[in-house]
């Protein structure tokens, strides 16, 4: 397992190459997910927008702890890829952030809601174009 603040290039560069993930979070009564569009602040760290009265941005809320997947969608067995993360889901003010968001989703300029950062801590990279079930994971050391 690759450890440490500079994520493996392999890990890096599927999440750049994608734009939808599926992100789940719970509180005491259960679970919930959700897809949305995100866009690479830095690496290792996911922007998405979220409107406030959510069921998911209520939950980020209470408990910022989160973890999700981003996955190809591919019809052979060989083709597969993917990741599955866990992190810290924070709402962040940066207009700057913001920017990179819009320029990535340029439709999201005319959307008022609330820009979210995951700071991703955990990271296993699925992909058989590598070799079938190949399996690289990455760990921030600073959580």
């Amino acid at each position: 397992m690759d450890q440490g603040e500079k994520m493996n290039v392999k890990i890096a560069s599927f999440i750049k190459k994608n734009h939808v993930a599926s992100l789940s979070m719970q509180d005491g009564d259960g679970t919930w997910s959700f897809n949305c569009f995100y866009a690479v602040h830095e690496i290792g760290h996911l922007i998405f927008l979220s409107q406030d009265d959510t069921m998911h941005a209520r939950l980020m809320k209470e408990n910022a702890k989160i973890s999700g997947t981003i996955a190809r969608q591919s019809r052979t067995v060989a083709a597969i890829q993917g990741v599955q993360f866990a992190g810290v889901a924070t709402i962040s003010h940066d207009k700057t952030i913001r920017g990179i968001y819009n320029r990535r989703f340029p439709f999201a300029t005319a959307i008022e809601a609330e820009l979210w950062i995951v700071q991703l801590d955990r990271v296993k990279y699925t992909s058989n174009l590598i070799a079938f079930g190949s399996k690289i994971s990455w760990e921030r050391t600073s959580l």
